[in-house]
């Protein structure tokens, strides 16, 4: 985690882009969170939602790859 963590540090104080997506990953990992405590969860959206996620953080690891 060493030198990713550094890179993620401070691509998060100095990359408007890096923190839009790093706030709509947790966004969205917060929202499967709530969707799976429904009674009636709705599958496809949990698949949709962790599809974006992980779109998110594959976005995320191309600007860290770019900045380590």
């Amino acid at each position: 985690m060493g030198m990713n963590h550094a890179v993620n540090e401070e691509l998060l104080k100095n990359n408007y882009q890096y923190k839009k997506l790093h706030d709509m990953h947790a966004q969205t990992k917060q929202e499967i969170k709530q969707e799976a405590l429904h009674p009636a969860t709705d599958i496809s959206r949990i698949t949709h939602l962790k599809r974006k996620k992980l779109r998110l953080a594959d976005e995320m690891n191309s600007l860290e790859s770019m900045f380590s």
